[in-house]
């Protein structure tokens, strides 16, 4: 029967109990203060709503007689029971009497209690969980461990476990439709007891992810992960186990203390890691919302900039993944976002902040901007066909900029940057002269794990819709520093969160950048670029740029280029003939050709020869002349090379040839498929349908290793 609020205000119960005001109500019962009024003293009694029910009127008396046999500080008291008749409706309610607590939820007190974190978490995890191995060593069980039950008392801080409402005897079996839906629910198969632990390692879990932001790295790292044993692992024996880590970690707290305030220190002369930034706020997709100081500002609202807003990312996946319309912009705002988490994730490690140089921490965030003033449309493409062109290096480029101008004037005075330094950083120059600091900025800009990668694969994956479960907030908290390079390193103990960014890296180098149309509409931009080769006064936009390339190729006489540019903007992309990945005996020397013709310094050149010479060979065969352009053979491309340094559980680096998980996550890393591909166009493919795969094959083999051919390629 349910009750309104003054349903039994202004009772008086046995025992000289006068009812005063409501506290709280469950599914099944009220809690109310009242006054003893021969004591004057205050005390809360908990009323049973459902008497009728007979499961409901079992479980209150059995909590009553929970209650009776605890005795511990952590655990709410009980002081007497009896019935009360309502003198309305002549009903009698059973009751118990408890002591009072001026008291709050756990998670409203952690709220309140921001200034001293870690002492009042571990505490009242501490506290908590010796009350409830209290209770298991009786043979009881609490049945519902939630924030609401955990309640701590203002004045002391002292957690008081309350609500044994679904407990059980020794003997007891619970049934878990008896369990409130605000309960965390239990996996199938524990024990009472079991079931207790994995509640209280959930209820500290959500109360540790509201005060993550006030915690250290380390610190929230440890908590975690003795956290999640006891959902994992859920006995009295874990629990125990992470009762005792608690005061090594706070001792770690004390210890890095000193460390934290240097923290806060640097971060108040670099805006970007203040916990409270100001600036501009942008919102990503993938980086949530980015706040852009003035400083970055100054750098974005740069005319040279601006002009990445008509630049796709990576063009040609549009054709198979239609979102993929990434453009230049957005990717240097992901990028930004990224490395703002780098930096502060890295700048609470002690070797990084033992730099103390605050302009020295701002290059790679500076920097991660600053290199994508030197992009230009389809500069992917370009460098490509031309990679000894210094003039058509992005990097290059950016560094030109960065020397000269209005941005050196931002650099010197708003970041307090030398704009020299900057353009070394950027062209990788003389790394030698490059401190700790330089060479960490260096590698957070272009390496294995760089902010750029990571960025690139989160939104990639999402763009074109592939699951995964690299976790990034993760894999940003795993991240340390080589005390040898100064570049990123992983502890042996963190391996899971690298080997999930490297699967999927493989897995959207081999579905998305590696899928057969992609690669097709890729290689036709690169055999008509090669062929056109001149790239000077490079327009802005995407559309500009192409459309200058194709006129050029017509005012040359360029017919195999134009047709594979009009082709490509008529999104009419050559089809897949064959692919050369199997294992027969002249394929196997086929793939072993080609490798070789992959690793040529002038590659692409071979492979522009060669298509042209399948295709006058196909134009024999079919006795039908292909149009020029209709052929195009692709190579293919060795995956990108790894190598992260491992640290050991001292921070020492380990050898990593000889830690056996790790050359497991290489091979991943290096698993791309080296697939060599036949394309044609749909009218070939006509052409062509009556030939056998055989017929084919014996022509590209005998074009391949023809030997005045290959002397002449080579």
């Amino acid at each position: 029967m349910k009750r309104t609020p003054d349903f039994y205000r202004g009772f008086l119960v046995p025992g000289d109990y006068l009812l005063e005001e409501a506290l709280g109500a469950g599914q099944d019962g009220e809690v109310w203060r009242v006054l003893k009024r021969t004591l004057k003293k205050t005390f809360a009694v908990k009323f049973l709503n459902a008497v009728e029910d007979k499961d409901k009127r079992r479980r209150f008396d059995t909590e009553i007689e929970i209650l009776a046999s605890l005795h511990h500080p952590n655990i709410i008291s009980i002081s007497d029971k009896n019935e009360a008749t309502n003198p309305r409706t002549k009903q009698i309610v059973p009751f118990y009497v408890m002591e009072f607590l001026e008291a709050s939820p756990l998670d409203e007190y952690l709220d309140n209690h921001q200034e001293k974190t870690l002492r009042v978490f571990c505490s009242l995890l501490e506290q908590t969980a010796l009350a409830l191995l209290e209770v298991h060593s009786n043979g009881l069980s609490h049945g519902d461990i939630k924030s609401a039950n955990v309640m701590v008392v203002k004045k002391t801080g002292t957690p008081i476990l309350t609500d044994f409402g679904f407990g059980l005897k020794p003997g007891e079996s619970g049934n878990r439709t008896e369990y409130p839906s605000s309960s965390y629910e239990a996996p199938e198969g524990l024990t009472p007891q079991q079931a207790d632990v994995y509640r209280l390692g959930r209820t500290f879990l959500d109360a540790l992810a509201r005060a993550r932001k006030r915690l250290s790295r380390v610190v929230d790292s440890e908590l975690t992960e003795q956290l999640t044993a006891l959902t994992e692992e859920p006995s009295d024996a874990v629990l125990e186990r992470a009762i005792s880590r608690l005061e090594a970690i706070q001792e770690k707290a004390r210890i890095s203390s000193a460390a934290r305030e240097a923290y806060v220190e640097l971060a108040s002369r670099i805006p970007e890691l203040s916990t409270s930034p100001r600036g501009t706020i942008v919102s990503d997709p993938i980086q949530g919302f980015i706040t852009l100081s003035s400083r970055a500002r100054a750098i974005i609202d740069l005319p040279e900039f601006q002009r990445l807003r008509h630049q796709k990312h990576i063009p040609e996946c549009e054709l198979v993944y239609p979102a993929m319309t990434q453009t230049r912009l957005e990717c240097a705002f992901g990028t930004f976002g990224q490395m703002v988490k780098y930096t502060r994730a890295l700048a609470d490690l002690p070797l990084f902040r033992s730099a103390q140089d605050a302009p020295e921490i701002s290059l790679a965030l500076a920097g991660c901007l600053l290199v994508e003033l030197g992009r230009y449309p389809f500069s992917h493409i370009v460098r490509q066909v031309s990679p000894h062109s210094t003039n058509l290096q992005p990097s290059v480029r950016a560094a030109s900029l960065v020397v000269s101008g209005r941005i050196r004037e931002i650099l010197e005075t708003e970041w307090n940057i030398s704009a020299e330094t900057m353009a070394d950083l950027l062209t990788a120059g003389d790394s030698d002269r490059f401190t700790k600091i330089q060479k960490l900025a260096a590698y957070l800009l272009n390496g294995t794990l760089s902010a750029a990668a990571v960025d690139n694969l989160l939104r990639t994956a999402w763009r074109a819709g592939l699951r995964h479960s690299f976790d990034e907030e993760r894999f940003t908290r795993a991240i340390r520093i080589s005390p040898s390079t100064f570049q990123i390193a992983f502890p042996i103990d963190r391996l899971t969160a690298l080997g999930d960014f490297l699967s999927a890296r493989h897995s959207i180098i081999e579905r998305v950048y590696g899928f057969h149309t992609v690669r097709s509409a890729r290689k036709m931009l690169l055999h008509a670029f090669f062929e056109v080769g001149n790239f000077e006064d490079i327009p802005d936009s995407d559309d500009a740029f192409f459309e200058t390339i194709v006129s050029r190729s017509r005012e040359a006489g360029l017919t195999r280029a134009l047709n594979l540019l009009v082709w490509y903007r008529k999104r009419a992309i050559h089809k897949q003939l064959m692919a050369f990945d199997s294992i027969g005996e002249n394929e196997q020397n086929l793939i072993e050709a080609w490798a070789h013709y992959a690793d040529a310094p002038d590659s692409l050149r071979l492979e522009v020869a060669f298509s042209k010479r399948v295709e006058e060979a196909l134009s024999r065969l079919c006795k039908f002349p292909l149009e020029p352009g209709s052929v195009v053979f692709d190579f293919g491309e060795r995956p990108p090379s790894f190598d992260v340094p491992l640290l050991g559980p001292e921070g020492q680096e380990v050898e990593a040839k000889a830690f056996s998980p790790f050359r497991q996550l290489r091979e991943v890393a290096t698993r791309t498929s080296f697939v060599q591909r036949l394309f044609l166009t749909a009218d070939a493919s006509a052409k062509l349908h009556s030939n056998t795969r055989s017929q084919i094959m014996n022509i590209v083999y005998s074009v391949l290793f023809d030997q005045p051919e290959r002397e002449r390629y080579l």
